[in-house]
């Protein structure tokens, strides 16, 4: 992948997908100009770190591990038996086409409000469009 569609890559990743991630978690760990790839850093929303890396095979998760919220200890994190830890797992190291299919395989949680954001647009569009058809029907009574 070009070094430009690395960077815009990795600053999509940072500023695109607060709904879905912990806030302010993201950030860009590297960018490999000689190999054209990135790697960005961000937490889960069910408490796992991951590292992404972009290339031109796409978006693949090459490390994880539970996150350490300040003032907590590790007893109050995401238990590597849980779960949500499991779903962590199966995907570390296997390469995605975009970054929403890696988050919806990663996480349940992102899952659900990528879903909720969609149908939140849907719901805006149909209305729009609602709202242009009364328009028209207004002006052919008008003509």
């Amino acid at each position: 992948m070009k070094l430009e569609n690395i960077r815009d890559e990795l600053l999509a990743i940072v500023g695109e997908y607060e709904y879905g991630i912990a806030p302010g978690s993201t950030r860009v760990c590297s960018i490999d100009e000689t190999r054209g790839t990135g790697q960005v850093e961000l937490e889960l929303l069910e408490g796992a770190v991951v590292v992404v890396e972009v290339s031109d095979r796409g978006f693949q998760i090459i490390s994880a591990k539970p996150a350490v919220p300040p003032g907590h200890n590790k007893s109050s994190v995401l238990s590597v038996d849980s779960p949500s830890w499991d779903g962590v797992q199966a995907v570390v190291g296997h390469p995605f086409e975009t970054m929403e299919s890696l988050l919806m395989a990663a996480s349940p949680k992102f899952r659900g409000n990528f879903q909720g954001q969609l149908f939140a647009k849907l719901v805006e569009l149909k209305r729009d469009g609602d709202n242009d058809k009364e328009e028209e029907e207004e002006e052919d009574v008008m003509v």
